[in-house]
């Protein structure tokens, strides 16, 4: 009876550190793995990125402008005629 316990036991702390040991490679190989693989895909789409950005400042731009033009012709219309 001791005999039977103590080869379980035996076999519970060899299967807790079989655990361990998979546990500690998975953060040791994977957690590399998966930044390099996100790095890859972000410096992949860093361009695509940056130009849907600039597109996008390109025409806030364009619409402050008209902004700013249709002010100055309401506020020339505003003023009174000068003397």
């Amino acid at each position: 009876m001791i005999f039977l316990l103590a080869t379980i036991a035996s076999n519970a702390e060899q299967l807790a550190t079989i655990a361990i040991t998979v546990v500690v490679g998975a953060l040791i190989y994977g957690l590399p793995l998966i930044l390099i693989i996100r790095l890859i895909k972000y410096l992949g789409t860093a361009g695509k990125e940056q130009q849907r950005i600039r597109m996008e400042m390109s025409k806030i731009a364009d619409e402050v402008q008209k902004v700013r033009q249709e002010l100055q012709g309401v506020s020339s219309k505003l003023q009174p005629p000068k003397q």
